[in-house]
């Protein structure tokens, strides 16, 4: 597993943790569709972090998470 992979892993859990009425499948589903706005782009150093605030941020703004 690389560094990326492993980063994106542990958003995930952090994610759910932090938002336990949102299913987990659904945390994967939006952790993977922010991924893909960052295909082929060759710096990938802060893709993780940069998909976890994505995510949370679109979490947030629905009341009931």
């Amino acid at each position: 597993m690389s560094d990326e992979s492993l980063a994106i892993a542990n958003a995930i859990e952090s994610i759910s943790a932090d938002f336990p009425a949102v299913p987990h499948e659904m945390v994967v589903s939006m952790v993977n569709e922010e991924l893909t706005h960052f295909d082929g782009k060759p710096i990938r150093d802060f893709v993780p972090v940069l998909v976890e605030t994505h995510v949370r941020g679109h979490l947030k703004a629905f009341p009931a998470a």
